[in-house]
């Protein structure tokens, strides 16, 4: 077949041609499906060199695996660049279709299959991959038209072909037409994808001109060019939007003409040095005229385009910053305020805390925000409620023509805060107004105030509770809202600095508690000490004198004598469980009373040693409710508090006021964590004295502490008042100015249910026994006393002054002894090891401690030991006899039964 090297070197030449042209075009347009298409091409290339190898008499195996494999892969390529080019995932399928056919071809020819069997399988897939191309390129969703079309049918006619390859191919009087139509066919498939890629730029170019059109008329800059005689030459259309002038009435106008007057020189200039030294100028700001007759703040960037052919001119971005600046000066106002809460932060976290320091950063930058002239930071008194101003201007001071002038804001009887600074603190919302006089608020302004134009008021809230207000007036601007909100966010963080002072106080009061604490506990271990031993000591005195008002005549000096020894006994018996009391050591009755009768006691008892030149005002209300107390107690707290108050006095010849009433604390009534919500009386005691100075006002409650004359105070008076209000469950509230006089209030819980006690009554004369007592105690004094005591009244007595030689005999004999009676702290073996022993010897036998002071044992704890009667020293006849009787009996009272 002489016509088949010449027809394929000149498909060869046109495939190379087919091959450069798409790789010309990729190099153009970088298009990932030209590249493609051009590896195709070249793959075919490759298929075109092989044949004319073959034919020339170099046919082999290889050759002839590359040259069906050349097929197989340029129809893969084609199909990839399709479906890149119509946007399409490849279908994975072809590929491994793909490899299976090349796996074919090489099985085939090297087992030398014949001619049909080997390319059937082959062209069959080669047809159905140029079918597929053409209907992918048929039916693509983008781009449309006729040379799609034209191109997809081509493929599948092409696919066609190729399927009869392999039946038409032995006919040899068809072979050149076949070749022809194969050939004519790849060229026109060509063709046909490179009509297909022109159409598609021609698409995108205009859809590229439309968008960049688009973008031109919607970009926020307005794009202007300015000839070279300075006129306008173009103007984007957004020119009507952004300053009113449509381009058609700027165009042809000289480029600087609405710029502002001021403005014009600095453009020219910069103008200039674009042309002459070819730069781009840097932005550049100024004002330009819009058609309403308004200015607007512009940016202006120019470039030199004169050589540019299409442009010939200058090109400038005209730039509305009119937004850009309002947010600088946003931003700028931002960061002040940021940096306000960043200093207030700063000081927050000071190991040396100032809450004066850190009231005048709030202040300040609070005035500098606002652009204001007056104001003040202040925060709630916790207790009183009361506003008290930590910073302020001169407009409090100064500049202020109000009288009795204070940095203490009060709140009303009404439970409301008056003028303007109380509404945002009575809302718990802030307020700004620029017409105060029309505010209802502005009834409050006393006279001699400065004027106020404008106010601004910011509540200072902390979980919930309103504990400050940052208040300020006379702004130059006016309030705005913005302002409002600034200040907002200032008092945010100025919570924050009110929390850490409310800490640093509450931190301090409970360092103060702990030292007074520690104060008790050392007057309570001196007390404790000291109690055993003077109950000892007091015991003989008030037993022996009693004993000598039963022998002595009652008319005679003697008996007056002993009748004088045994008060004082008496009385130094009440001191030591004062002491006691006060060092909370003392076990104390309490039962449920009604504390008018004890103020009413008490004020007549105090009438009657205060001067008739000191007024007592009482206001006792009947109708105040049980409170569970101890009645000596609160005899004292009433007697102290009235004596400090004449104290006070009566100097001046003042007023004393005391009144009883009932009040119930809510939760945000609490100022202390000592008090639960409910209802408490509130015993108060007032004067018109000359009060307390605020600097020694910490130190009221501290043992010893006195600011009276010698010999008028020991300083325990308010140490004791302290120490049992805080024992009943209360708490106390003082109040004082220097000058004015000072206010104490006692709070004691109300109970819910009460009922009268009901005391035994012990009787005039001492009940007598004849019983066998075991008595033990280390004082001889104190065994010789009690002795008499129960040998006067029929009892029979083995005493011991040493514990191991008492327990002997009793060990010894057990049953002839009825009662065992010992002291508690002894040598050698105490009251409880005594108690213990005879208690395992005899268990039913009665045993009764008598004590002078004990840490360790009380009338509870006694109980518990199986003690059957407890006694303090010193124990007068009358006491020891009935607490004996009671025992005694009731010792008997099972055998009885």
């Amino acid at each position: 077949m002489e016509w088949l090297a010449p027809s394929i070197v000149a498909s060869l030449v046109g495939t190379a041609l087919l091959f450069f042209v798409f790789c010309y075009l990729y190099h153009q347009d970088r298009k990932n499906y030209l590249a493609v298409w051009a590896s195709s091409w070249f793959v075919y290339l490759l298929r075109y060199a092989v044949m004319l190898f073959i034919i020339n008499g170099y046919n082999n195996d290889f050759l002839l695996i590359l040259n069906q494999t050349a097929s197989l892969v340029s129809g893969i390529l084609l199909l990839w660049g399709a479906y890149l080019f119509v946007k399409r995932p490849f279908p994975k399928v072809f590929a491994y279709l793909g490899a299976a056919g090349f796996l074919w071809i090489i099985s085939s020819i090297l087992l030398k299959f014949s001619f049909l069997i080997m390319s059937f399988p082959t062209f069959t897939f080669l047809a159905v991959v140029y079918i597929w191309t053409g209907i992918c390129f048929i039916r693509s969703d983008g781009l449309k038209g006729p040379e799609m079309a034209f191109t997809g049918w081509l493929f599948i006619i092409w696919g066609l072909h190729k399927a009869d390859y392999p039946f038409l191919r032995p006919v040899e009087w068809f072979a050149p037409y076949g070749y022809l139509i194969g050939a004519t066919l790849e060229f026109a498939v060509a063709l046909g994808i490179l009509m297909v890629y022109f159409r598609k730029a021609r698409v995108d170019l205009f859809d590229s001109e439309k968008q960049r059109h688009e973008m031109i008329s919607n970009i926020s800059d307005v794009i202007v060019v300015i000839g070279p005689t300075g006129k306008m030459q173009y103007v984007s259309p957004n020119m009507k939007k952004w300053f009113g002038w449509k381009p058609e009435e700027v165009v042809g106008t000289y480029g600087l003409e609405r710029v502002h007057p001021d403005d014009k020189r600095k453009i020219q200039e910069e103008f200039i040095k674009v042309i002459e030294e070819n730069l781009k100028v840097r932005p550049l700001k100024c004002r330009y005229l819009c058609k309403d007759g308004q200015y607007k703040p512009i940016e202006i960037i120019a470039t030199d385009m004169t050589q540019d052919p299409s442009i010939q001119g200058v090109l400038m971005n005209f730039r509305d910053i009119s937004d850009r600046e309002q947010s600088e000066t946003a931003l700028k106002w931002e960061l002040r305020l940021n940096t306000a809460r960043a200093d207030i932060s700063r000081e927050l976290m000071s190991q040396k805390y100032d809450i004066k320091k850190v009231s005048d950063i709030a202040l300040e930058y609070a005035l500098d925000l606002t652009s204001s002239q007056h104001g003040f930071a202040a925060s709630i008194n916790k207790n009183t409620r009361n506003m008290e101003a930590h910073t302020l201007t001169d407009m409090f001071t100064g500049q202020c023509r109000v009288e009795n002038k204070s940095t203490i804001f009060p709140i009303g009887k009404d439970g409301k805060y008056h003028s303007l600074w109380g509404v945002p603190l009575n809302t718990r919302k802030s307020i700004c107004t620029n017409q105060p006089l029309e505010h209802p608020g502005s009834a409050g302004v006393p006279e001699g105030h400065i004027p106020i134009k404008n106010f601004l008021g910011a509540p200072v809230i902390m979980g919930g509770a309103l504990v400050g207000l940052i208040a300020l007036a006379n702004s130059e601007h006016g309030y705005t809202e913005k302002d409002m909100k600034a200040i907002e966010r200032l008092s945010e963080i100025y919570a924050l600095a009110l929390h850490r002072h409310l800490y640093e106080m509450e931190k301090n009061a409970m360092e103060r508690q702990l030292q007074q604490i520690q104060k008790l506990e050392a007057i309570g271990a001196l007390a404790g000490g000291i109690a055993h031993d003077f109950n000892n000591l007091l015991f003989p005195i008030v037993g022996m004198s009693e004993l000598l008002l039963e022998d002595l005549d009652p008319e005679s000096p003697e008996h007056d004598y002993a009748k004088e020894i045994f008060s004082a006994g008496r009385r130094g018996s009440d001191l030591v469980k004062q002491i006691l009391a006060f060092s909370r050591q003392a076990e104390q009755e309490k039962s449920p009373i009604r504390l008018q009768d004890i103020v009413g006691e008490a004020l007549k008892l105090s009438r009657a040693s205060i001067p008739v030149n000191v007024e007592i005002q009482q206001d006792i209300r009947k109708d105040c409710g049980w409170i569970l107390a101890d009645p000596t107690q609160m005899h004292q707290i009433i007697m102290n508090l009235i004596t400090n108050a004449f104290h006070a006095v009566e100097d001046i010849s003042g007023t004393i006021s005391v009144s009883l009433k009932e009040t119930e604390l809510c939760l945000d009534d609490l100022w202390s964590k000592a008090l639960a919500p409910g209802k408490y009386v509130v015993l108060s005691v007032c004067d018109n004295g000359v009060g307390i100075d605020p600097s020694i006002m910490q130190k009221i409650f501290e043992p010893y502490f006195t600011t009276k004359k010698q010999g008028k105070g020991t300083g325990l008076g308010m140490a004791l008042v302290h120490g049992i209000v805080k024992d009943h469950k209360g708490d106390i509230r003082l109040y004082s100015e220097p000058g004015k006089g000072t206010t104490v209030n006692v709070y004691l819980p109300l109970i819910i249910d009460a009922s009268e006690t009901q005391k035994n009554s012990i009787p005039d004369r001492p009940l007598e026994g004849t019983e066998h007592i075991l008595l033990v105690d280390d004082e001889a004094s104190i065994i010789h006393l009690e002795r008499q005591v129960l040998q006067r009244i029929g009892y029979k007595v083995t005493a011991f002054n040493k514990s191991p030689q008492a327990l002997e005999a009793f060990r010894a004999a057990p049953q002839d002894f009825d009662l065992v009676m010992t002291d508690m702290t002894m040598p050698n073996m105490t009251g409880e090891q005594i108690i213990k022993a005879v208690l395992a010897i005899r268990p039913d036998i009665p045993v009764i401690l008598c004590t002078g002071f004990s840490e360790k044992i009380n009338q509870e704890t006694a109980r518990i030991l199986g003690v059957k009667g407890f006694l303090m020293k010193p124990i007068v006849k009358s006491e020891l006899a009935q607490t004996i009787r009671t025992v005694l009996d009731e010792a008997k009272a099972p055998q009885s039964s």
